[in-house]
């Protein structure tokens, strides 16, 4: 099983780092009708010189609260060709996959000893427990950083004794299955680390305590991978000594996979993240079905106007909250879906963080 399981048929792909956005972001990108399926944040544009047509430049579109904007491909004059930087010759970090821009770019493009021109610091080197070859001589660069200049020991991909396992790993989009979402890729290095010594091939993770949630076990004799711990100092995640298992450690794998699909789908309340009582769920996981432009995202005229967008659909679902009858709407019926879309997922997000609960699978947190 491979992470194409979590692909769309039409896949939106980020130039800065040649991955692609996660399937409910690209579903929302896909409503802006653009033809091109690529996309390149604002940094980039800057860094690359590779700025946007002067119209397109306050037309970006924000992922999320906190990033800055994207834009298509073809929001980019004819002459800029952003699409280049996902060939193999464009020097990148082997586990972010983002670019090395500036002089050190041209460096790296020089060097006529390697074949892969992606580069990973000795660092994480040390920390996914791979091991260099014997005679391989590194390359350091400066990278300034909040006015700080930091030296930095890189080394080619090709210079790796196990290379073909890291960039496999390195690949995969590692999945949560208990949130039914992509990993975030600086938390991923122990998983990444257990796939090249485990070699396992499906980047699927369940964190111990999940497990009874699910109604799966462990098999016999196996061991977790412990984030957070991935033998260095670095700091991987702000939760770290959680327990997980690949899904090819559990007994019903199946079991897992049919569970992420489903929670892909549960309805959430935009303006808090939380799930709707069970008999209002199932009606909006009807009407999702239905229409398959639908996100899972739902908000009243009222949570609507704290995101900044507006309703533009008469036709609303009807449904009785705490003994209040109200009427709420899909963030697909809005005047500007990517939007309300982008707003409901931060605040899902900020509740998670600020309850350290797992919204999803506490039936008795619904909203």
């Amino acid at each position: 099983m491979n992470r194409t399981v979590f692909r769309l048929s039409v896949e939106q792909i980020l130039v800065t780092n040649n991955r692609v956005f996660d399937a409910e972001l690209a579903s929302e990108l896909q409503r802006l009708g653009y033809s091109s399926k690529y996309w390149i944040t604002q940094a980039y544009c800057h860094a690359l010189d590779m700025l946007p047509k002067p119209s397109e430049y306050k037309k970006g579109h924000k992922t999320s609260i906190s990033r800055e904007w994207v834009y298509n491909a073809e929001q980019m004059p004819e002459n800029v060709n952003i699409t280049s930087l996902c060939e193999s010759n464009t020097p990148r970090m082997a586990i972010s996959g983002r670019p090395i821009c500036g002089k050190y770019a041209a460096i790296l493009n020089a060097r006529k000893d390697i074949s892969n021109n992606q580069w990973i610091r000795k660092e994480v080197i040390d920390s996914l427990g791979v091991h260099i070859l014997s005679g391989s001589e590194s390359v350091t660069v400066e990278h300034e950083k909040n006015e700080k200049t930091e030296t930095i020991e890189l080394y080619n991909i090709d210079h790796i004794e196990e290379s073909d396992l890291l960039l496999k790993a390195a690949r995969h989009t590692n999945i949560s299955a208990m949130l039914a979402e992509e990993l975030n890729i600086k938390d991923c290095v122990p998983f990444i680390r257990s796939s090249i010594s485990r070699q396992f091939s499906t980047p699927v993770w369940v964190a111990n305590e999940y497990l009874g949630h699910i109604g799966v076990s462990v098999k016999v004799g196996e061991e977790p991978t412990i984030a957070g711990q991935a033998g260095s100092s670095l700091k991987y995640t702000e939760y770290p000594n959680i327990s997980y298992f690949n899904v090819e450690q559990i007994d019903d794998q199946e079991k897992v996979m049919e569970y992420i699909q489903k929670m892909q789908r549960v309805p959430l309340c935009a303006s808090t993240g939380q799930r709707y009582p069970q008999d209002i769920e199932l009606h909006l996981i009807s009407l999702q079905n239905q229409s398959p432009h639908f996100s899972r995202y739902w908000l009243d005229v009222r949570q609507a106007c704290s995101i900044g967008v507006s309703i533009i659909s008469e036709t609303g679902v009807p449904v009785t909250l705490h003994g209040k009858e109200m009427i709420i709407y899909n963030t697909s019926q809005t005047d500007s879906p990517l939007a309300a879309f982008v707003a409901a997922r931060n605040y899902r997000h900020l509740y998670k963080m600020s309850s350290r609960v797992d919204i999803l699978t506490r039936p008795s947190e619904r909203w």
